[in-house]
């Protein structure tokens, strides 16, 4: 079971509704709702990584940011999940990472999501927030 299910099953379980928020799976790419921090590189760039932080935009930049650490992690064959569960008083801010650039796009989470969830397998890596 992907992460991303197993987080839409506890959504749903919970009763909250909210549209979900999906990395892009390439940087650049039409990145509705994110903010392209850095220049974009020339050939596209895959998701690899996904960042939480209680802040505004710049939280990752601090010397000393509030990242939020995943409430459960678990390897898998050839990669990892990892999910979050959200009280709901955060300034979350979701970073999503991409291999071999310092670029990234990063998006501010209003209304609170619920939870997030990444998965990372041989194929590919899904990172979402509902």
């Amino acid at each position: 079971m992907f992460a991303a299910d197993a987080l839409l099953a506890l959504i749903v379980m919970t009763g909250a509704a909210q549209a979900a928020i999906e990395c892009p799976a390439t940087l650049p790419s039409a990145a509705s709702g994110f903010e392209l921090v850095g220049t974009a590189p020339t050939k596209p760039a895959t998701l690899d990584g996904l960042r939480l932080f209680d802040g505004p935009p710049g939280e990752e930049d601090k010397p000393a940011p509030v990242e939020l650490a995943p409430d459960g992690s678990t390897r898998q064959a050839g990669g990892f999940m990892a999910n979050w569960i959200f009280a709901g008083d955060e300034k979350l801010l979701m970073v999503c990472t991409y291999r071999a650039t310092k670029a990234y796009y990063r998006a501010e989470i209003r209304p609170v999501s619920r939870g997030c969830a990444i998965n990372s397998n041989k194929v590919r890596v899904l990172a979402r927030c509902e």
